[in-house]
C-alpha cells in the first residue's frame, strides 16, 4: 500500500522572481515532491505515477499559466527515457506547442544527481524531435 504522500500529487508552487535562472515569473514543479520520487511508465496502465499523468495534471497546466515552467528533478531516484519521451514530446505532437517556445518557457533542472543531467537534455531532444500533428 502506498503511503498517503504518494497517493495524490501535491500542487506545484510558484516561486519569487529570480530564484532560478533570473526569470521573473516562474511556476516550479518539483517532480519528487509534487508528483513522485519514482516516476515510471508512459500511461495509466503502467502505474499511477506515469508520464501521461505528469504531463496532463502538472506540466500542461503550468505551461498554460503563461509563466516560465521549471521542472526540478532533485530528489527523483531515476527517470526512464520512455517516461521522459511521453512526458515531453506530446507537448508538441498533442498540445501543439512549438519547440522554440518550449525552449523559451520550459526549464528542466537536473538537481544534485549527475544522471539527471542526461534526463534534462533528453527532454529537449524529444521536444526537438517531435513533429506537430
Amino acid at each position: 500500500m502506498l503511503p498517503d504522500w504518494l497517493k495524490a500529487p501535491r500542487r506545484s508552487r510558484s516561486i519569487e522572481a529570480g530564484a532560478i535562472d533570473g526569470d521573473v515569473d516562474q511556476h516550479v514543479i518539483s517532480m519528487a515532491a509534487d508528483f513522485s520520487p519514482t516516476p515510471a511508465g508512459r500511461v495509466d496502465a503502467d502505474g499511477e505515477y506515469n508520464a501521461t499523468r505528469f504531463r496532463e495534471t502538472l506540466l500542461v497546466p503550468a505551461l498554460e499559466s503563461g509563466r516560465v515552467t521549471v521542472v526540478d528533478l532533485d530528489g527523483v531516484a531515476w527517470c526512464a527515457a520512455s517516461f521522459v519521451e511521453e512526458a515531453f514530446a506530446p507537448l508538441v505532437t498533442k498540445h501543439g506547442y512549438e519547440a522554440g517556445l518550449l525552449h523559451e518557457r520550459l526549464r528542466v533542472i537536473p538537481g544534485s544527481a549527475r544522471e539527471h543531467d542526461e534526463t534534462a537534455a533528453l527532454a529537449f531532444e524529444y521536444i526537438d524531435g517531435a513533429k506537430a500533428g
